[in-house]
């Protein structure tokens, strides 16, 4: 968990702290990530006290949203950070799907491409007719609240998810505050990928829930390219829990739904297909996709991608979750040692490359706060053995 957390901040955390900011900022991650992990039988007991958890995580979203009412405007505008076109390119790209156009034939106020492929786009209307794309950081965050409370029906672990994804995560802070939706992003794959799983693993299938959140999943998955490493590893995790022909089955939706909505857009203009183009610009130095960069980034992805389908890291439920985060971690980084080699130096604007780093960040704490919530079910286990 502290490396995920100092791993996607430290674009965020170097560009403002430089190396001395961010080693300290590492070392308290990781003490506070290391105090949970071992002292969190004592911290639930505290935090079980009357209301406290509620209260607090009701703060954490108010807070959140104070700030975004309060510097959105000015850090939207280019004042802190140097400002960003990620909600502009939705508002854009939103638009233009109303009106029945190609997105991906227009540009932000900043002269850059729409980027976000068609799941984005369409997930981000219902907040551009509200007036605002932003507004979707803020509707996911209350669906990640409420799901992570269903599945754990525990407010001390809810609580500590958002602590972790949110108030000690300076990306997430700062992609609250600019409207960027990188994390947003991850949490609406996350979500999903967590219902179907969560149906699937139960004695008695709801195939029709099934199927909706298989849809659903490949919705959230044709957002960016970069989910496509998803749908292996999905394969992998169901073949391994269950067998081949259901593995194909529910994958095959996912993957349908995928197609249904690129292919189309993709036919019609290849050459303004941006999703794909921005994914290669971001690893090379041009847009072209077959180039040493982007062949020997995504050679490392399908190697690593290939390890984890393995059945020895396929063993749990929530194996599905740190495969897919490691994988995006694993990319972002040769990514950034790549370019840095092949300019032979390495800048803070290629360390900003982290950031992409925010759609692991929801996957990673879901993961940690599964590990400390299993470990005070065997302590009480084991002191109800005692008595």
């Amino acid at each position: 968990m502290a490396t995920s957390i100092t791993i996607t901040s430290l674009g965020q955390v170097y560009k403002y702290g430089g190396l001395e900011g961010f080693i300290a900022f590492t070392l308290i991650t990781l003490a506070l990530v290391l105090i949970v992990d071992k002292k969190w039988n004592s911290i639930d007991a505290l935090l079980s006290k009357g209301y406290v958890s509620p209260i607090l995580i009701l703060c954490i979203v108010s807070l959140l949203i104070c700030l975004f009412i309060a510097l959105f405007p000015s850090a939207n505008a280019g004042e802190y950070g140097g400002g960003s076109d990620a909600d502009d390119a939705l508002k854009i790209g939103a638009e233009a799907i109303l009106s029945l156009s190609n997105p991906y034939h227009l540009q932000t106020y900043l002269g850059l491409p729409i980027t976000p492929g068609l799941g984005a786009i369409l997930l981000s209307i219902p907040f551009y007719l509200l007036g605002n794309v932003s507004y979707q950081n803020f509707f996911w965050l209350l669906i990640l609240i409420l799901l992570i409370y269903k599945y754990f029906k525990n407010f001390n672990t809810t609580l500590i998810l958002c602590v972790f994804v949110y108030v000690i995560n300076p990306l997430s802070l700062v992609q609250i505050i600019t409207g960027v939706d990188h994390l947003t992003n991850g949490i609406y794959v996350f979500i999903p990928l967590l219902i179907f799983i969560t149906l699937f693993h139960k004695k008695s299938q709801n195939k029709t829930l099934l199927f909706i959140s298989a849809v659903m999943l490949g919705i959230s998955i044709s957002s960016r390219i970069n989910f496509l490493f998803m749908i292996p590893i999905l394969f992998a995790h169901i073949y391994h829990s269950s067998n081949y022909k259901q593995a194909l089955k529910w994958t095959s939706v996912s993957t349908c739904t995928v197609l249904l909505l690129a292919l189309p857009l993709y036919l019609n203009d290849p050459s303004s297909f941006t999703p794909v183009k921005n994914a290669a610009g971001r690893i090379g130095h041009n847009s072209e996709i077959l180039q040493i960069s982007t062949i020997f980034v995504t050679l490392i992805a399908v190697i690593t991608t290939g390890i984890v389908c393995l059945k020895r890291y396929n063993q749990t439920k929530t194996s599905i979750f740190f495969n897919f985060a490691l994988v995006q971690i694993i990319s972002i980084s040769t990514t950034v040692f790549t370019r840095a080699i092949l300019s032979r130096n390495i800048e803070a604007t290629d360390l900003i490359t982290f950031d992409y780093g925010a759609f692991t960040i929801p996957f990673f704490a879901f993961v940690f706060i599964t590990k400390i919530s299993a470990n005070d079910d065997v302590l009480e286990h084991q002191s109800l053995r005692k008595t």
